[in-house]
């Protein structure tokens, strides 16, 4: 609960305006209920006008509450996204992101449920019963004996409602992890023509959360006609014992009529406080991690200090990582010196990428140092990297060779420099799936790493996708930037192995 009171704070503006709102609301159906002993000729008058500008102030709170839980969700995404981008990526990230998305959208509609009832349906319950009790207290009496039938259809119901919007969730995820991974192994599904059979998959998933939605709406519809049926015994016991009472004198038909009025403004917060209720108790009572709003910025910060940019030297002394209970590298050290080339090889699962993800400082050791420049080096090591898939995004061409880095003129300058001798397509295009082979998404990402300010050159299985001139191009660079940097490249190739100054064979 504390956590949802400061989500709200955080949109204090709005939830302040929406307060004044509620107030001005209540006031005014109060003034316009009270006003039907001046309207003794004409009673519907001021139904009326307490009817329209009832809706009217409703339409301005509801369009000021919906944005205020959008905002909540959006920063709550924002901030499950940025602590995913300082994680290492894997499949556990990659389902928390999930996980969080989906926490996000729920706490947004708790933190909006909590917003209508307090400042709004509570308030107007509280300011709407008193002055039924001013008018009659026995007509009042009989309206809080009644009232649960307006109230517990929508709490008994909302139980069972709160199950089918947890599951709704929880296929929104299940079907966000599967896109997620579908974009990662994209080419092995082409590879194997299983597209046929993801597409199935993904039917399969659409179609268990379209149910569970399907399910989710048709139940929470039948909470109003049952709360409708509440309110027409609820009115019928006030009108018999309200006719009664005008009937022997006890009380006016100016109060009998001002009764009713107040009534019919408080069915709407009435029917509806039991799903905001249900809302908030069902996510209290589940227990939602939630990105931690205050310190996310210092975790960050300490998370994102500058990466190392090595001068001389790069040290594994003693390493030891394990991945899913298998031993990668056991106390295993190596030393890699500027101005070497290091072409490091093995069999797949031999650990090649992992030995770069443990020099970028992408993944930690379990045990061990890493050295740069005779000092341990905690934070990564800034380098020129060209990961296996050759990534890129949809943008420019020259965007995703800036790639967010703010030496943008230097940049620029060495984009021009190798820009033509990878016959790249012009640096405007915009980048999409449709048109960009696997070659040119290749080049791009070789080229973003060879532009690179930093010393250390990493390339992940260079020769793949790369055509034969861009491959001795390639090789053609490398012995031209080989004194000012320190490059390890993964490599099958033997042409890449022959121009390397040692061999690193992993087992």
């Amino acid at each position: 609960m504390r956590k949802l009171f400061s989500l709200l704070f955080r949109q204090r503006k709005q939830v302040c305006f929406l307060l004044f709102l509620s107030l001005i609301h209540l006031l005014i159906g109060l003034i316009l209920a009270r006003s039907t002993f001046l309207f003794k000729t004409n009673l519907f008058l001021p139904v009326f006008l307490a009817f329209s500008l009832g809706l009217l102030l409703t339409f301005f709170e509801d369009y000021i509450s919906h944005p205020v839980a959008e905002n909540i969700n959006k920063e709550l995404t924002d901030k499950a996204f940025l602590q995913f981008l300082h994680q290492p990526c894997n499949e556990s990230s990659l389902e928390k992101l999930n996980f969080s998305l989906s926490n996000s959208q729920w706490a947004a509609e708790a933190a909006f449920s909590l917003l209508r009832s307090l400042f709004r349906r509570i308030l107007q319950l509280a300011g709407f019963s008193l002055y039924l009790l001013y008018l009659d207290w026995r007509l009042f009496l009989i309206l809080l004996v009644s009232s649960p039938l307006v109230f517990l259809p929508g709490w008994i119901m909302g139980k069972k409602s709160s199950n089918y919007r947890q599951n709704v969730f929880k296929y929104q995820s299940k079907l966000a992890g599967f896109y997620s991974q579908s974009a990662q192994n994209h080419a092995t599904v082409k590879a194997y023509e299983s597209e046929d059979f993801f597409h199935q998959l993904q039917i399969s998933k659409l179609e268990n959360l379209a149910l569970e939605k399907v399910k989710h709406r048709r139940f929470e519809s039948l909470n109003k006609p049952l709360s409708l049926l509440g309110m027409v015994i609820s009115f019928s016991l006030v009108f018999f014992t309200s006719a009664y009472l005008t009937k022997t004198g006890e009380i006016s038909v100016q109060t009998r009529f001002t009764f009713f009025t107040i009534m019919a403004l408080l069915y709407a917060p009435l029917s509806g406080l039991s799903h905001d209720l249900l809302v908030i108790k069902s996510m209290l009572g589940q227990n939602i991690q939630l990105p931690d709003l205050e310190n996310t910025a210092s975790d960050i910060a300490h998370s994102n200090q500058p990466k190392v940019k090595p001068k001389a030297q790069i040290k594994l002394d003693n390493i030891s990582f394990s991945y899913n209970k298998n031993k990668i590298f056991d106390n295993y050290s190596q030393t890699f010196n500027k101005g070497n080339i290091y072409a490091v090889t093995g069999k797949n699962g031999s650990g090649k990428t992992t030995l770069i993800h443990l020099i970028q400082g992408i993944i930690t050791p379990e045990q061990g140092e890493i050295i740069v420049d005779s000092k341990p080096c905690q934070q990564g090591i800034s380098s020129g990297y060209l990961d296996q898939e050759g990534s890129v995004y949809h943008d420019t061409i020259k965007a995703n060779l800036i790639f967010g880095r703010k030496d943008k003129k230097i940049i620029s300058s060495a984009i021009n420099h190798f820009h033509n001798q990878f016959k790249l397509p012009p640096l405007s295009r915009f980048i999409e799936n449709k048109n960009i082979s696997g070659g040119e998404k290749r080049k791009i990402s070789l080229l973003r790493a060879l532009i690179s300010a930093t010393s250390l050159l990493i390339l992940d299985e260079p020769e793949d996708s790369l055509d034969l001139s861009s491959k001795n191009q390639l090789l053609k660079i490398l012995g031209q930037q080989q004194k000012n940097k320190l490059i390890i490249i993964i490599t099958h190739s033997q042409k890449f192995m022959d121009c390397a100054d040692e061999i690193i064979e992993l087992s």
